[in-house]
């Protein structure tokens, strides 16, 4: 990742979590901690981490790395997917499951 990437990423962060910027010296401290990675990665992670119901604070350098590092990683789930309605909470609706009816042709 490129140094114009992570200050873009911090931007996002900030757009994430309004009330709680990153500050001048943890984006400078923090590029070389994520540098290694993928923007792509690095952005679908922020994202996912954003969509945790039980977050209530913005996540630390660690918990970003481990978030991109972790299997399946960057990948927001579509919000009928059984993945999302059991983090959530909610339940998908009747319709979302159904098998498909083979045509009578």
């Amino acid at each position: 990742m490129l140094e114009s990437d992570w200050l873009d990423l911090a931007e996002l962060y900030g757009e994430l979590w309004p009330r709680s910027p990153l500050p001048r010296g943890a984006i400078e401290g923090w590029y070389p901690l994520l540098a290694d990675l993928d923007r792509r990665d690095v952005v679908g992670a922020l994202r996912v981490l954003a969509l945790q119901p039980e977050r209530r604070f913005p996540p630390e350098v660690g918990e970003i790395r481990a978030a991109v590092l972790r299997p399946g990683a960057g990948r927001t789930p579509w919000p009928s997917s059984p993945q999302w309605c059991a983090r959530s909470g909610r339940t998908a609706r009747p319709r979302c499951w159904r098998t498909p009816r083979s045509s009578a042709w």
